[in-house]
């Protein structure tokens, strides 16, 4: 990711394939250069622990309030599988 900051700073959306090991990393770095994370799709879990997923970082500029989740709506927690 480090080698890519060129493209990775004109991009709009980015989308990461990360394993657990990576993704402290990976959230360190995309926040240097300026995105933030809004997703986490594809999870693959092992047993009750997160193995895999894809993490779907936006420009910090590209975000709203449309955009963000709606992170104090006690209706919309739920436990995840």
């Amino acid at each position: 990711m480090r080698g890519s900051s060129g493209c990775i700073r004109n991009a709009s959306v980015v989308i990461i394939e990360a394993d657990y090991c990576s993704l402290a990393q990976c959230a360190k770095v995309m926040y240097e250069y300026g995105f933030m994370l809004i997703d986490i799709v594809d999870r693959v879990m092992y047993g009750e622990v997160l193995w895999h997923c894809h993490l779907v970082y936006l420009r910090d500029d590209l975000m709203n309030e449309n955009l963000r989740p709606p992170m104090f709506e006690r209706r919309l927690w739920h436990l995840l599988p």
